[in-house]
């Protein structure tokens, strides 16, 4: 499906050329970033870093198996449904390349590949607006396994040492809304 034309958000002007709608999408979705503020941490002090744990074959089976196997290929070409017929083949030499990658502090350029694509959002009345679309970004599918792999991990070492406080309820296992609602509620009625 072709994009009608798009007007530019501050101008109002319509394009029709697929490298000028291109430009207006990437200048609606993706915003120059905020200067972050540090001077509240000048003075802190840290403790000892964590060091990464060394991937396994299971870790990197389990990746490739978790992933949507008719998900849209990446720049890459790969499609996950490859990935996961071929795992036997595969996970030995992945894993010995993931932690080489980790020991050397490097990921590779083609892992980090993506080509955005736009997607219309259901139910806009104006599709001539960049707001009106959403973009999803197609990740190199060999990627997508070490960044599942490092995401385990991450949340696997920030459990076990206790990294986020306990209040902390996004993104973690076992934690839920309800449970954010059953902390507030405690709050409440303890004050």
């Amino acid at each position: 499906m072709i994009t009608p034309a798009i007007r530019h958000l501050e101008t109002q002007q319509e394009a029709t050329d697929p490298k000028v709608k291109a430009d207006v999408f990437r200048e609606a979705f993706f915003l120059a970033p905020l200067e972050a503020d540090l001077e509240d941490i000048r003075d802190a002090q840290y403790d000892d870093p964590i060091d990464m744990l060394q991937i396994t074959e299971k870790e990197i089976k389990d990746a490739i198996q978790a992933a949507s196997p008719l998900k849209a290929p990446s720049p890459d070409s790969i499609a996950n449904k490859a990935l996961q017929t071929g795992t036997a083949q595969l996970a030995t030499h992945l894993t010995r390349i993931f932690n080489q990658s980790l020991h050397l502090g490097y990921c590779p350029a083609h892992f980090r590949e993506s080509t955005t694509v736009v997607l219309r959002k259901p139910g806009k009345d104006n599709y001539t607006a960049p707001k009106s679309y959403r973009p999803i970004a197609l990740i190199n599918t060999i990627g997508k396994i070490i960044d599942a792999v490092i995401a385990r991990q991450l949340s696997y070492l920030a459990e076990t040492y206790h990294v986020l406080p306990p209040t902390h309820m996004g993104g973690r296992k076992m934690r839920s809304t309800e449970h954010a609602l059953h902390a507030v509620t405690h709050k409440i009625y303890k004050t």
